[in-house]
């Protein structure tokens, strides 16, 4: 097997009328199902009429949803020899910006899309921001349905570029990640050994399919293996949690993973007679990754759940990023997840100290033939095990580079002391233990308080779980520069019911948990409604955006500011201790209440 079409075709003939993708509707039930056969057949198809319109070679932007049609979509391109670029659905108008400047930035002049978001395209040139005569919108059910499926075979070398990953841009602007067919399938097979898969596991997903998760888990992975894939709609989950866990209950899956918030939302917010009715005894690999792992998150899901069948072993925390296709390293299946524990402080390399709270997780040892190092950020020199330095990754599966991006791409992509082997540095903080993983952070969410040096996330955490009204996954913690220092300040979505009561608790709890856990003060917190911080489109809050709307006097605060004497802001005003710095960012709140 040697690519993604081999793979399909050669299920398309040893296991034709298996089911290779099914999709859920919101209530659970089967909205549509496709064979192997009828998938190679439809790809044929879609790659028969984009070859004829010459568009072999060329990028091409796909508005994924998780649909049976996008699937046959990317398919249909990698067929055709055409490049996939996948991107979310716009919502809204600054969506619509982001996937124009993918667009440009990709030289695609084509987008395809399922057919009910082109006949909203054309009734609404408007909200699209494109005019026909820059792009040319494809329904790809109508390329499904036409054409003979005559296409012209082609044979990707593992070189060949497959598709375009554009990163989410949490971290900065977004960048199209090369991702070859060789890291393809290198990755997708390398992470299938350590999981344990095989053609009779069963794939559930509610993760968006534009994203490198839920596209090569649950999209590239299912075709490999010749597995059935069932697919739900991400805001299926987020409205009703439950909806991931039934669909695993009902189709008996195996396979299955998610972010940290993801797990602890199925946690505290499934009542007990959902989880009654829950079957999960099937579930052999319930990865985690995207985001920091927590000990106290997979503890809380297992003793939910565990009345339902779930089994411990069957947590799989991992580390991936889309600069190497997706899986770096994860633990193996069937293995009880392995946390160490720290001293308070630890020594960060060039930075003086780093204070982390709780245990970490491990995310296991490097799949296929990656290997990882732990370097110092400023030195580029080697980390001895247990210190906590910048991940540096190199393997088959590690992208080409960013698309028509040189400069960044010898920034990020670097020649180690063998020039032969090239790594990538992820930007991530961690360390290496018995050749284990453990993540940290990202080195740009470090925040030096009074020159020590700490982990937003860790804060975040702190902050999610010491109150019932905040969410996991809904906070966001950043430093602001004032006369005194940098401080950390927190900015947290909250259901719009809240009570001014329940705020200022929330509050004093955040206060009290941040100063006895991390031993510093929280200098201010701003509440915003659920869903209103800006987030990237895999669903992570924007740490760096939030600072500036929040510097720039543009984070909506519906409620005011928080007016609990624990913030040191509020401490400072009282006692008229305040530098310019901060009466400028006093005036920054007064002028947004009621706003």
């Amino acid at each position: 097997m040697s690519n993604l079409i081999r793979a399909l075709q050669e299920k398309a003939v040893s296991m034709p009328e298996k089911k290779a993708f099914v999709s859920l509707g919101r209530d659970g039930s089967e909205l549509a199902s496709i064979s192997f056969r009828e998938l190679d057949a439809q790809a044929r198809c879609v790659a028969f009429r984009l070859q004829s319109m010459g568009l072999s070679g060329r990028p091409m932007v796909m508005l994924m949803e998780n649909r049976i049609s996008l699937v046959v979509g990317f398919l249909g391109c990698i067929y055709a020899g055409v490049i996939p670029v996948p991107m979310p659905v716009p919502r809204h108008g600054r969506s619509w910006q982001r996937v124009r400047a993918v667009a440009g930035d990709s030289g695609a002049d084509h987008l395809l899309a399922d057919r009910h978001i082109v006949d909203r395209i054309a009734r609404s040139k408007k909200e699209s921001l494109f005019s026909p005569e820059t792009y040319r919108w494809i329904s790809v059910e109508d390329l499904a349905s036409e054409g003979t499926g005559q296409w012209t075979h082609i044979a990707p070398d593992p070189h060949d570029l497959a598709f375009l990953q554009y990163t989410s841009g949490s971290t900065g602007t977004p960048k199209g990640v090369m991702i070859s067919h060789g890291n393809l399938l290198e990755n997708t097979l390398a992470f299938s050994r350590h999981f344990g898969l095989s053609r009779q596991s069963v794939s559930v997903s509610w993760l968006p399919l534009f994203h490198d998760m839920g596209l090569v888990a649950h999209v590239v992975q299912p075709v490999v293996l010749g597995c059935t894939s069932v697919l739900l709609d991400p805001l299926s989950f987020i409205m009703k949690p439950v909806s991931w866990l039934r669909a695993m209950s009902t189709h008996g899956g195996t396979f299955s993973g998610a972010p940290n918030f993801a797990y602890e939302l199925c946690a505290r917010e499934i009542p007990d007679r959902d989880v009654a009715g829950l079957d999960l005894s099937s579930w052999s690999t319930a990865y985690s990754g995207s985001e920091p792992v927590r000990r106290s998150t997979l503890e809380l899901f297992y003793a939910r759940f565990k009345s339902a069948g779930f089994r411990r072993t069957a947590f799989s925390p991992g580390y991936g990023l889309a600069e190497a296709t997706l899986i770096v390293s994860v633990k193996p299946a069937g293995k009880t997840y392995v946390s160490r524990g720290h001293s308070k402080v630890r020594k960060a390399p060039g930075k003086g100290h780093l204070f982390l709270s709780g245990d970490m997780i491990s995310c296991g040892s490097a799949t296929g033939d990656h290997q990882i190092r732990i370097v110092d950020p400023d030195s580029g020199v080697d980390l001895n095990d247990g210190e906590i330095g910048e991940i540096w990754v190199s393997g088959s599966s590690v992208a080409k580079g960013y698309w028509k991006n040189p400069g960044l791409t010898a920034q990020f992509f670097v020649r180690g002391d063998n020039s032969a082997r090239l790594w990538f540095r992820t930007g991530d903080l961690g360390l290496l233990e018995d050749g284990e993983l453990y993540v940290a952070g990202r080195l740009k969410d470090v925040l030096i308080i009074n020159g020590e040096n700490y982990f937003a996330e860790d804060m975040e955490h702190t902050i999610s779980m010491c109150h019932e009204g905040f969410r996991s996954g809904g906070c966001a913690l950043f430093p602001v520069e004032t006369g005194h220092g940098e401080h950390p300040v927190a900015a947290c979505e909250i259901a719009s019911e809240a009570s001014p009561e329940t705020r200022q608790d929330m509050v004093e709890a955040a206060c009290r948990a941040v100063m006895e856990t991390h031993e510093i003060p929280l200098y201010d917190l701003v509440f915003s409604l659920r869903g209103k911080l800006p987030r990237t489109t895999s669903g992570k809050i924007k740490r760096h955006r939030c600072r500036q709307q929040y510097m720039d006097r543009r984070l909506a605060l519906p409620f005011g500011p928080s007016s609990h004497p624990s913030l040191i802001r509020n401490r400072m005003e009282e006692s008229h201790d305040c530098p310019k710095s901060l009466s400028s960012e006093r005036s920054l709140h007064d002028s947004l209440v009621g706003s």
